[in-house]
């Protein structure tokens, strides 16, 4: 098959399935040597991509649990391996659950553009990075609710 994007999902023993599928494999090395875009999510960047060569140089993230199993070069052991969603050139990785929306809406936009991914967030009520200070009756996790006089 010829794809624009290859997404790979995280969770065990899943990822560890979809990494030793050996048909499996062979699309996925013939995806990255054309450049085009690939994404991993929780463990899958690494026990699907980091053994196999295909994070080398590129920044990355993954599970809290797999995290550290990324390495190699210096540019994956860097401030990007707590971020939310990493992109890299055509290599998107993210940590896990938590992160599937905002991992899903980043390769809309790497897809289709910025536009295309703002749209599909707003009917989802997607909290915008730039959301408002909440009020002292909002809940946001791990946040100080505003106190209003």
């Amino acid at each position: 098959g010829d794809w624009d994007l290859i997404a790979v999902p995280g969770g065990m023993p899943g990822a560890e399935y979809i990494a030793d599928h050996i048909k499996f494999h062979s699309v996925l090395e013939k995806h990255f040597r054309a450049g085009k875009l690939m994404a991993g999510i929780c463990a899958a960047p690494a026990i699907c991509f980091e053994p196999k060569g295909f994070l080398e140089g590129y920044a990355a993230t993954a599970h809290p649990a797999f995290v550290d199993e990324l390495g190699g070069s210096l540019r994956e052991h860097s401030i990007h391996e707590k971020a939310r969603v990493v992109v890299d050139n055509k290599m998107v990785t993210s940590r896990g659950p938590g992160t599937s929306l905002e991992w899903a809406l980043c390769l809309v936009e790497q897809l289709y553009g910025a536009e295309a991914a703002k749209a599909v967030a707003a009917p989802m009520v997607v909290q915008p990075a730039n959301a408002r200070l909440r009020t002292s009756l909002e809940w946001r996790l791990d946040e100080t609710p505003v106190t209003t006089p």
